[in-house]
Parts: structure tokens; C-alpha cells; sequence
């Protein structure tokens, strides 16, 4: 006989009692069984829109009256004071009124429980809680993080004004002498402008070459259907507190050898490479030496200097540096350098009033007029 492609399985639901106090805002939070219409704790009526769910201790049902319960059908909503009844009740547990199928499929109050899609219940549901402060925790860290970056910031590029007084200035200047030198080198190329002194073949490297095949016999495997089991493959939350499992009956494969086959292996070997390396000269730029000006005023001139024959400037660089006084004879910072390009340098007046940017390390990194 063939096995029917689905069945069913059932646990006893739970929920819980969100009854308030009759004198607090406090609810009641008692779990209770899924089929109990009122809260064993304050004896307070099931809700119509209760949330039916389970837990790591929900058990599958083997009770063949739960069971019985369980495919009942779900639990109906009294039009007339809104409370659930069991399926079987004819009358309302709580106002007594017969129950009128044809009005409750009328208004679209009737449950299908094929629709209603079991999702189980969130730990905030759980604990009686929608998350209240904790929700917003993660934005309270994130806060206190971007506050404790703006404080780094702050104190590694923040910066405090001060007025000062331009005392004096310096400058240095230095060019930089490279020389042209006849170096020898080696390698698999060399410059064109180089000259080779000698040469010789020498392996480079490797490369695969195929060398020849070899054949072996191995095993061929497939999937094989071995037979049928039911895995669960959705949960349905029946209206009446029972979870229904659904379980799918789905094919099991076992992965057998079914034959051998000959199988070819490409065999390879490593055969050198080779190639030129050369020997070779060839003139490279070095540095060589520099020459140095400096001044404790305005008027700054690059050093004199004299180049030999394969020499050349290599580079030009000025240094440009403004002392300043602090006007503030409080201030942990009374005399301050403050180093810049030669335009702004030249602008700057000696005995003028500047602000300047102090960083908390004492370097200025500008200088503004009033």
C-alpha cells in the first residue's frame, strides 16, 4: 500500500496571559496550556487574537483524546462577546449564545487554518515584552562610541587659538648634488644605453610537458533510490491550541557504485627553461652631496656651488620658519615656530599681531590675521 505523500504531526501549543492587573498596569505573563480557555492563574478568558506558540519543551503528542483534539478543528469566535470556543462547543463558553456558522462565514470570521501559517513566538513576546529600553541599546553604544572618537580626534588634531607676536624669522636652503657613476649590473635584460661585459645561458625556470598516459580502472557511483521517509516540511497553527507538524514523504538516495570504468591520467614532467643572463655596465645617478644657506632674516639666497663634470642638481629645497611670542603671558606656550611656503612667509610682518592655530603638541598649523 502506497504511503500517502503527506501526514501530520501535533504538539500541544502554549500562550500567554496578557490580562492586566485590576489595580496596575502589570500584566499577568502566566504561561498556560494551548487548549485552556482561561489563564490558570487569574482566571482570565483566553483573548480572540491569542498567540499560540512552543518551545524547546514541546513534545509531540501521542494521547489519542489530545489528538482527537487536536483535528477538531480550530476554535470559533463568539459574535456576540468576542471570546473563542472549542470546536465542538455549540454554544459560547462565556455568554452562552448558539453559535451561527452562517453569520461567522458571512463576515469572514470563519478560521482557515490552512492560511494561518505558524511563525512561533519571539523571545520579547515571551518575556512580556516588547523590548521597551533594550531595543535602542545598540544606538545608545553606537553613541557613546562616535563621542569617544570625536574626543581622539579632538585631542590629536583639535586645535586652540592664541594671540602672538611675530619676533623674527629663519630660513635655510639646500641643493642636493647627484653624480653620474659607471656601476656594474646583471640580470635576464639589461639598458640599452648599458654595455655587456659577458654573457652565458643559464636555466630560468621549468615548464610541464606531457610525458605519456596512464590508465586505471575506478569505480562509477550514482544515486540510487533507496526508499521514502517523511521530513518535516511546515507547521500550522490549527485555531485551537495545537501546533499540526506537516510532514512530506520525499525519496532517500544512496550513493552506490554501480560499474568501473578506465580512466585516463595525463602524466607530466618538469622540463627546464632557459635563457641569457649578461653581465653589464652602465651609468647610474647617485647622490652625491648637498650645499646649505640659512639666516636669521628675509633676505634668503640659494648657496653657491660648482659642479664637476658628471654632476647635476638633484633637487632644490627651502625651509621657511616664522618665531612668534605668545601675548597671553598665561598661556603653556610662549614662544611658538610656525613653518610655511616662502609666499606666506614673505607676507608675514615682523612685530605684527597674528591668531594662531596651536595644536595641543605646540605646532601651529596657521597663522591668521585679526
Amino acid at each position: 500500500m502506497a504511503k500517502p505523500n503527506t501526514r501530520s504531526k501535533f504538539k500541544e501549543a502554549k500562550w500567554k496571559c496578557t490580562a492586566e492587573g485590576l489595580y496596575s498596569d502589570t500584566i499577568c505573563g502566566h504561561i498556560n496550556r494551548g487548549p485552556d480557555q482561561k489563564c490558570a492563574k487569574c482566571n482570565t478568558h483566553r483573548p480572540a487574537d491569542v498567540v499560540f506558540f512552543t518551545d524547546e519543551t514541546s513534545e509531540f503528542i501521542t494521547d489519542k483524546e489530545k489528538i482527537a483534539d487536536a483535528k477538531a478543528g480550530p476554535d470559533w469566535r463568539c459574535l456576540t462577546c468576542n471570546y473563542d470556543n472549542k470546536a465542538e462547543d455549540f454554544h459560547c463558553v462565556h455568554c452562552g449564545t448558539l453559535r451561527n456558522k452562517d453569520e461567522e462565514e458571512w463576515l469572514g470570521l470563519e478560521r482557515d487554518r490552512k492560511k494561518k501559517v505558524y511563525t512561533g513566538m519571539t523571545k520579547a513576546e515571551k518575556s512580556g515584552t516588547s523590548g521597551g529600553w533594550k531595543k535602542y541599546l545598540k544606538y545608545v553604544w553606537f553613541g557613546l562610541a562616535a563621542i569617544v572618537i570625536l574626543i581622539l580626534i579632538f585631542m590629536f588634531t583639535g586645535t586652540t587659538e592664541y594671540e602672538v607676536t611675530v619676533t623674527g624669522f629663519s630660513w635655510e636652503r639646500e641643493i642636493l648634488i647627484e653624480e653620474e657613476r659607471l656601476v656594474e649590473e646583471e640580470g635576464w635584460d639589461y639598458p640599452s644605453n648599458a654595455r655587456v661585459l659577458s654573457k652565458e645561458t643559464r636555466q630560468s625556470g621549468t615548464k610541464q610537458v606531457y610525458s605519456h598516459s596512464e590508465w586505471t580502472e575506478e569505480p562509477v557511483y550514482e544515486e540510487v533510490l533507496v526508499g521514502q521517509e517523511y521530513v518535516d516540511c511546515g507547521e500550522v497553527d490549527n485555531g485551537n491550541g495545537y501546533i499540526e507538524t506537516v510532514q512530506c514523504l520525499e525519496n532517500v538516495y544512496e550513493t552506490q557504485q554501480v560499474g568501473t570504468e578506465q580512466v585516463e591520467h595525463e602524466v607530466y614532467i618538469d622540463e627546464p627553461v632557459y635563457d641569457t643572463w649578461y653581465v653589464y655596465e652602465v651609468e647610474r645617478w647617485f647622490y652625491s652631496y648637498s650645499e646649505y644657506s640659512d639666516g636669521n632674516d628675509k633676505n634668503p639666497f640659494w648657496p653657491k656651488y660648482t659642479l664637476a663634470k658628471k654632476e647635476r642638481v638633484q633637487d632644490e629645497v627651502g625651509t621657511y620658519v616664522v618665531h612668534l611670542k605668545s601675548n597671553d603671558p598665561d598661556s603653556k606656550f610662549q614662544s611658538l615656530t610656525y613653518q610655511t611656503n616662502e609666499s606666506e612667509w614673505n607676507a608675514i610682518k615682523l612685530n605684527k599681531v597674528y591668531i594662531a592655530d596651536v595644536k595641543r603638541s605646540g605646532t601651529v598649523v596657521r597663522l591668521k590675521t585679526q
